[in-house]
């Protein structure tokens, strides 16, 4: 959810259009929400991008040594993963948004 938009659902139906049935229903919102959760998305996925790109920068020796050692053995034990990314890190609180 995105803090500009709101708790809103903007689908029509729970149906999976099939051969452009999706084009021949009336949208029941305007233009302009169309653009603002269009926005919204864009931001969210860019956001996210960049967490993923600076956690895989942050990690990048440990993860060149994954690479290296799949490489060479094609499957890894729990023990062999933990030689090459070190020990997990405990899990930090993540903030759940009921849906």
């Amino acid at each position: 959810m995105a803090s500009e938009i709101g708790p809103v659902d903007l689908r029509d139906s729970e149906e999976h259009p099939f051969l452009g049935r999706e084009i021949a229903q009336p949208r029941r919102y305007s233009e302009a929400s169309a653009q603002a959760v269009d926005k919204a998305v864009r931001r969210l996925l860019h956001e996210a991008e960049e967490q993923a790109i600076g956690v895989i920068k942050a990690h990048r020796p440990a993860l060149e040594r994954l690479i290296t050692t799949l490489e060479e053995f094609e499957t890894l034990q729990h023990d062999q993963i933990e030689q090459c990314l070190g020990p997990a890190e405990p899990e930090k609180s993540i903030e759940v948004v009921p849906h």
